[in-house]
């Protein structure tokens, strides 16, 4: 059932399968399945959601990123985690596709009138919004964008590659972005990696047992979206993978369809606040409705791509719920204010320093299976402390157009 009632904020709720005990997403602190944030935002199903969150990503030398490419466009790669079937059903779509961006002008942020504004009054209730605001124009070269999240199956790959450890980290300037100048690893990440792969697998199955999605023998996670990875991980499998992390920039122009500026990822028209569980796994304001029953449960994250209704206009899947998704700059609660950039943006090495809970926090945008529904649209912005590992917290990959 669609709702279309515009919901005032209520104190954060959790109902269901999990007896879980938690705070509402704690920046960076609690590394567990988290019961839903609320924040009424005037969006349809839902009683909203908090998060400011910045920009960011600190900058090495830039350079070439080192690994195995990912496939691209429509074609599936030969590497093993490519060899999967993703999408709606088996045979729609390679796990390692992506789509292209074409790049251009769009207005960055949210606005006061126009098709993301603000839906009612009680819309920003604890103060997070004007880490959103003012909207400003961004003109961003092309790029691909993957298709789906980054899944189990193809995180596998680089884990049994020896990926994403101090035994085998990145070259410095790897998964530098060619229109952001110093976003390359940078060898002063090394010590933010676990020291090797023994340990990288354990620290994967953080939380409440059955919500982490990695498992040590492949089995019937490997189409779901790996979560449980810590930004510096999320960077190192980008440059393994001939990418690179978007920029929160390059993020929200895919999400928000360019120009079109969309509300929600899939919204049409643009300004239209609705959303159901055919768009998008999330949380009501009384379950979570990734599978479609009630409560919550490991089952509410759901395969990549599965949400048929939630294609963005690109053709990207999940840019809204299933999890979150770390993107590559340094969070300021007031970037948009302070930034004077206007061209393929990325705040690389300006971070804040005194926000709370923690300073030195990265960007993560587009909300999580247990997330309320504002938390959703394109422009929203939460951050996390760079080596946060959380179950609802993935990540996807941009790479050359």
């Amino acid at each position: 059932m669609r709702i279309s009632a515009l919901m005032g904020a209520r104190a954060p709720h959790w109902s269901g399968r999990s007896t879980l005990a938690c705070s509402a997403l704690v920046l960076g602190v609690v590394a567990c399945a988290l019961p839903a944030a609320t924040l009424g935002d005037g969006v349809t199903t839902s009683d909203g959601a908090g998060g400011s969150g910045a920009t960011g990503g600190s900058g090495g030398a830039t350079g070439g990123s080192g690994g195995a490419t990912g496939g691209s466009g429509g074609g599936t790669s030969s590497k093993p985690g490519c060899e999967l079937d993703c999408g709606v059903s088996v045979g729609t779509a390679g796990c390692c596709d992506s789509q292209l961006v074409p790049g251009g002008s769009f207005q960055m942020g949210r606005s006061t009138s126009g098709n993301d504004a603000e839906q009612s009054a009680d819309s920003d209730p604890y103060g997070y919004g004007p880490a959103e605001k003012p909207e400003h124009p961004i003109v961003l070269s092309p790029f691909r964008l993957d298709t789906f999240e980054v899944t189990v199956g193809r995180f596998r790959d680089f884990v049994t590659a020896g990926g994403g450890t101090q035994s085998s980290p990145p070259e410095p300037g790897a998964g530098a972005d060619p229109s952001v100048p110093n976003s390359g690893w940078n060898i002063a990440w090394v010590g933010a990696l676990v020291a090797d792969k023994t340990l990288l697998t354990q620290a994967l199955q953080c939380g409440e047992p059955g919500f982490h999605t990695w498992t040590d023998d492949p089995a019937t996670n490997e189409q779901k979206p790996q979560n449980c990875v810590s930004w510096t991980e999320a960077f190192a499998f980008c440059a393994w993978d001939g990418g690179w992390l978007p920029t929160e920039a390059e993020w929200e122009f895919a999400a928000a369809g360019g120009s079109e500026n969309r509300y929600f990822p899939w919204s049409s028209p643009a300004a239209s606040t609705s959303v159901d569980a055919s768009e998008a796994s999330f949380f009501d304001g009384a379950s979570c409705v990734g599978d479609g029953a009630s409560g919550c449960a490991p089952t509410d994250v759901v395969r990549v791509g599965s949400k048929l209704g939630g294609a963005g206009a690109y053709g990207h899947y999940d840019l809204g719920g299933n999890v979150w998704e770390w993107v590559f700059d340094w969070y300021r609660f007031d970037w948009y204010t302070k930034s004077t950039c206007t061209a393929d943006c990325a705040n690389t090495d300006d971070p804040d320093v005194v926000a709370e809970p923690a300073p030195n926090q990265r960007v993560i945008r587009g909300g999580g299976y247990h997330d309320t529904a504002p938390t959703l649209r394109a422009a929203h912005r939460y951050s996390l402390l760079p080596s946060a590992r959380q179950q609802n917290v993935g990540f996807r990959c941009a790479r050359a157009p």
